[in-house]
């Protein structure tokens, strides 16, 4: 692999892993050292959030955005866009200007890792992507039926922890169809075009979108609004995921329960016995919202909005949640397979229901992604004395 070859998936691959974590100069000559690279973006914004750098000295929190070249910063628009106004550090193969700028006018400290590491960087690049936290078989090995408790654990705070995000929003807004209306484009919008579904959301509500009465108005209504919004996403997205057709699939929704409204039918579908199959199909629409994104709404949207609203049927809203089918496969469930379930014997049925993969989602987040194995509640219901990516 030449410098040349390198792409940005392999810095991100780079940036993730340890050998990220050195001293750098930057391209104004200051001394910049990476003491934490951040947490590795999966949606919408800038590659790594809540990254730690320490410049000259002075310690310094916030995101961090990665480019081949310096100039794709102002090439992509993120010098005009809010979600970007917290990058502290802009980190590129080739550092051509001019020099990142947020929002607010406050320049980005930027360094570029083909000046600061030449010829050693396409065989780090190699190493960084053999050697992933996530590719790495987990040391620790309880029993089948520990991992299962474990895992429904995690998935049910996960599920909480959802919950007391729309009830805050909720007390915020006052409108339980607003937020239902904000959830689903957010879910549409998954992962990379999250943040300007729900913006457009937001811009035109759903008391004014309700109101158009011809399902093709609403539509160029709602695309003309999306045409205002900064920071839409279509790089390497399959033709159903691109914010077009993500678009008239809210549209699409909007229109079907506009004289209802959309907490009237979630409630009553919560109601029902069918609810772990019915919810799914509730937000489908043909040619536009499959199957698996009808999922994907039931588990990030539909369930949570129930604990918020319905908090004496719990219990009768956790079987649903426990009986409601897998969401398509994601980056994240992919890795925690390898990790995780490729050497536990029936480790594919962990993948078979939805509050599962929450739950390894879960555990991906708070232990896997920074290798914190001590607290880790895996490494707690095994016989390991020691767990890290050192053992053998």
């Amino acid at each position: 692999m030449s410098k040349g070859s390198v792409k940005e998936s392999d810095l991100r691959a780079f940036w993730s892993s340890k050998l990220s974590g050195r001293e750098y100069e930057s391209t104004d000559g200051r001394i910049v050292r990476v003491k934490f690279p951040g947490f590795e973006n999966e949606e919408a914004g800038p590659d790594f959030l809540n990254g730690l750098i320490e410049v000259e000295g002075l310690e310094i929190s916030g995101d961090i955005e990665l480019h081949r070249l310096e100039s794709d910063w102002q090439a992509h628009g993120h010098h005009q866009e809010e979600s970007y106004q917290n990058v502290i550090l802009h980190v590129v193969l080739q550092a051509d200007g001019p020099q990142a700028e947020t929002i607010a006018g406050k320049r980005v400290t930027t360094i570029s890792l083909a000046q600061n590491l030449g010829e050693r960087l396409p065989s780090l690049v190699e190493l960084a992507k053999e050697e992933r936290e996530w590719a790495l078989p987990c040391p620790a090995s309880p029993p089948f039926e520990e991992i299962h408790r474990i895992l429904e654990e995690l998935g049910r705070e996960r599920l909480r922890k959802k919950a007391a995000r729309f009830k805050e929003a909720l007390g915020e807004r006052g409108d339980l169809d607003q937020l239902i209306y904000e959830g689903l484009a957010e879910a549409l919008g998954y992962p990379k075009n999250k943040g300007p579904m729900a913006e457009l959301a937001r811009r035109l509500t759903f008391a004014r979108a309700r109101e158009e009465p011809e399902l093709e108005k609403l539509t160029e209504l709602l695309l003309s609004e999306a045409a205002k919004v900064k920071g839409w996403s279509s790089l390497g997205m399959r033709p159903a995921n691109l914010p077009r057709p993500r678009i008239m699939g809210l549209a699409s929704l909007v229109f079907r329960f506009r004289e209802e409204g959309l907490a009237r039918p979630l409630l009553a579908a919560l109601a029902e016995p069918e609810a772990p199959t019915l919810l799914p199909r509730l937000f489908t629409v043909k040619g536009l919202i499959g199957p698996g994104r009808g999922r994907v709404i039931a588990i990030n949207v539909a369930l949570p909005i129930g604990l918020v609203t319905l908090p004496e049927r719990e219990a009768k809203l956790l079987a649903i949640w426990e009986a409601l089918p897998p969401e398509p496969m994601n980056k994240v469930l992919k890795r925690m397979r390898k990790r995780l379930l490729d050497h536990l014997e029936g480790g594919e049925r962990l993948l078979k229901r939805a509050h599962l993969q929450q739950g390894l989602i879960e555990l991906y987040q708070r232990y896997c992604y920074l290798t914190l194995c001590g607290p880790c509640p895996i490494r707690a219901a095994s016989d390991l004395k020691g767990c890290s990516l050192e053992d053998p």
